[in-house]
């Protein structure tokens, strides 16, 4: 193209044919470099701080040798907790009592027995047979004549006697029996007559025994529990928790139970600062959080073993 005119001319010309103007070669242009940009250095790893979100995050190398804990109810107001630790340890204290009265009170029936009593001939008026889970019992129902301030009158005995002995009476056979003239509604067939066995005080007034000491520790439980929690609430320091290991188990009932194990850094009274790991059983903590996750914790400085996930829910702290 002509610079003068504008005109179009043919490839290789040296003056325009339309005006006469010399045609200056055009420069060609050099081809632009196109800077390729360098690889980026890979940086040097920095300490763990936080961890990237997602399921499938690392927890830092200091963490990852950490053993699971044997997972704890969380720390929590009894409630009907207590009142059933309360319940059972009365009712309890009342079978052990029961048992200790009623082997106490035949002991004293038979001393008074072997004392005191008088002979007699009672005629069996109804044999009886209680099954039961372990034994079956046998029992003999018998009436007689005693004299109460000089008149003979009739009373009526029932006595708890063995299986080799019931197999060998029956109703309207007469028996030797033993009772007491002070009061004869107390008597005693005397074939049988001895004294109380202790399996009568081990059985009831063991088992007795045995579910007080279950509804103590139940109790004592239930309000140290209370305890620590008003004491967390009140003294406990705010600290922040790494989740390490989360899984489900089943419980005795085949019930399915969700726990979660934390561990976090603690810093005692003397200054010392300590890792404290815990397992709860915790469903709510279970849904919320994941491994690597970080969770705020509530711990008593005496005692940072008493400690507890700090998770806002509806109607209060999980």
């Amino acid at each position: 193209t002509c610079s003068q005119c504008g005109a179009t001319l043919p490839g290789g010309a040296d003056r325009c044919s339309y005006c006469g103007s010399a045609v200056r070669p055009a420069r060609a242009e050099s081809p632009r470099k196109v800077e390729t940009p360098s690889p980026a250095r890979p940086e040097s790893p920095r300490p763990v701080e936080s961890l990237p979100a997602g399921p499938n995050r690392q927890l830092p190398a200091q963490f990852g040798g950490l053993k699971r804990p044997k997972p704890r109810q969380p720390l929590e107001p009894p409630g009907c907790v207590l009142y059933f630790a309360l319940i059972w340890t009365i009712f309890s204290v009342s079978f052990l009592f029961s048992g200790v009265w009623s082997y106490f009170r035949d002991t004293m029936n038979y001393n008074r027995l072997a004392a005191e009593g008088l002979p007699a001939t009672a005629l069996v008026t109804r044999l009886e047979v209680e099954s039961g889970d372990d034994s079956d019992s046998y029992y003999v129902y018998y009436e007689f004549r005693a004299k109460i301030q000089g008149d003979p009158t009739r009373f009526q005995g029932v006595d708890e006697i063995s299986g080799d002995y019931y197999v060998q009476l029956s109703v309207g056979q007469e028996i030797p029996i033993v009772y007491l003239p002070s009061d004869p509604n107390r008597s005693a067939v005397k074939a049988e007559f001895g004294p109380p066995s202790v399996f009568a005080l081990v059985c009831p007034g063991g088992m007795g025994g045995v579910f007080t000491l279950i509804g103590l520790a139940l109790l004592f439980s239930s309000i140290t529990s209370l305890a620590n929690v008003s004491h967390l609430r009140a003294s406990g320091r705010p600290a922040q928790a790494l989740i390490f290991d989360r899984w489900t188990d089943k419980d005795s009932d085949g019930d399915t139970t969700y726990c979660i194990a934390y561990v976090f850094e603690a810093n005692l009274p003397d200054g010392r600062r300590i890792t404290v790991t815990r397992a709860e059983q915790n469903r709510h903590a279970y849904e919320r959080y994941q491994i690597g996750d970080s969770a705020p914790v509530r711990y008593l400085p005496e005692d940072p073993n008493i400690c507890q996930l700090s998770i806002e829910k509806k109607g209060g702290l999980a």
